[in-house]
């Protein structure tokens, strides 16, 4: 398999430094922006992760970009937040004016997702940042006699995972990673993100789930978590410059992965459901977030809103705010780097590829959970 050695996650000073070139900004671009307004698209609904820390950034962008444009969200939830990325890509003009804030799932175009209309590497990219881990939890009862640590879930005889669609950022991380622990669990697609999942499980639907780290501090951990529900069992690490994964520091009690491998069988993780979950890690472990323009965006705009960005990224106010409401920084990734991973997409082995097709086929077939039970409002019997 090749490896995608070239994988890396950076430091704050190392990214800044990387990007530093663009901060001699032209008189021009110096006036681009001047009494316009810059509309950032998410792709996903209002309150969710992905749009609290947008709306965050959006709130200190301004004063950073040449021109002091006013930045406003606007949400255009669909597929998984492949509607915003179409959108962009396709309609929006080329002027700077017109952006999108989202989620890197670069496995879709790897395995060619029907739904799919961009390319990563043809958008102009303004800025890729690293958000806190991806990481899994089970109900302590899934355990005969409890789950006391986190190595204890391989003696589960039968679990449940409540997931969104085969190729949803969670649904990648842990499908792999029960058949890697080779644990007999049932999947059950269908569920509208966290706000059908977290009831799932508190009902005893689902038995194990797959989180962002945010999330499950903010919405998991002071509910059920501190309540004996359920407990923590692993994050996905990232890697360093030589391509090896490392310990994070926002989860210093937390074992990886790969450390329950080990503690659960004595040796390191390998065979093909490690290689498919090292690929999907190592994509993850580069970026997890970009500002994307449309493919060829203004010159003037883009060197403008890169400058912002960098300096957005070093604003001390933002990090204060930024870790308040989601109790994880982000770290901003060299453009180079995450390029260089992007436009290699084609050079995954082709053993790989086909696994995963042959893999999220499979899943595509799960029973659908239920609809009232996907989250939200549920409907009312008629009478």
């Amino acid at each position: 398999m090749r490896q995608l050695k070239n994988m890396l996650w950076v430091g704050t000073a190392a990214a800044v430094l990387a990007i530093a070139p663009i901060t001699g900004t032209s008189a021009f671009a110096a006036e681009y922006y001047a009494g316009k307004t810059i509309s950032i698209i998410v792709g996903f609904g209002a309150g969710g992760g992905t749009d609290t820390v947008a709306r965050i950034l959006a709130t200190h962008l301004p004063k950073h970009i040449p021109g002091n444009p006013k930045v406003v969200v606007r949400n255009m939830a669909g597929s998984g937040g492949n509607k915003s990325m179409n959108f962009v890509y396709e309609k929006a003009k080329p002027d700077g004016r017109t952006i999108v804030y989202s989620n890197l799932s670069p496995m879709l175009e790897l395995l060619g997702e029907k739904g799919v209309r961009f390319k990563y590497a043809d958008f102009t990219w303004l800025g890729a940042l690293q958000g806190a881990p991806l990481m899994m939890f089970a109900r302590v009862d899934a355990v005969p006699g409890g789950l006391k640590r986190p190595a204890d879930i391989v003696k589960a005889e039968r679990l449940t995972l409540p997931g969104q669609r085969p190729t949803s950022s969670l649904d990648l991380m842990s499908r792999p990673t029960l058949d890697l622990f080779g644990i007999k669990y049932i999947y059950v697609p269908g569920y509208r993100g966290a706000s059908g999942i977290r009831p799932a499980i508190r009902r005893n639907e689902g038995q194990i789930a797959a989180h962002g780290l945010n999330g499950w501090r903010s919405g998991v951990e002071p509910s059920m978590a501190k309540n004996g529900i359920v407990k923590a069992l692993w994050y996905y690490p990232s890697k360093d410059a030589s391509g090896n994964y490392v310990k994070n520091p926002l989860v210093p009690k937390m074992q990886s992965v790969i450390d329950v491998y080990k503690e659960a069988f004595g040796k390191e993780p390998s065979g093909i459901y490690w290689e498919a979950l090292n690929l999907a890690m190592g994509f993850r472990a580069t970026a997890s977030n970009a500002f994307l323009a449309p493919p060829n965006t203004n010159k003037e705009a883009t060197e403008a809103f890169r400058k912002g960005y960098a300096g957005m990224m070093a604003d001390p106010e933002m990090k204060a705010q930024l870790l308040k409401a989601t109790g994880s920084p982000l770290t901003p990734v060299p453009l180079a780097t995450v390029l260089s991973v992007f436009k290699n997409l084609g050079n995954t082995d082709p053993k790989l590829v086909r696994f995963w097709k042959d893999y999220n086929s499979e899943g595509a077939k799960a029973k659908m959970a239920p609809e009232d039970k996907r989250g939200g409002k549920r409907k009312s019997k008629k009478k």
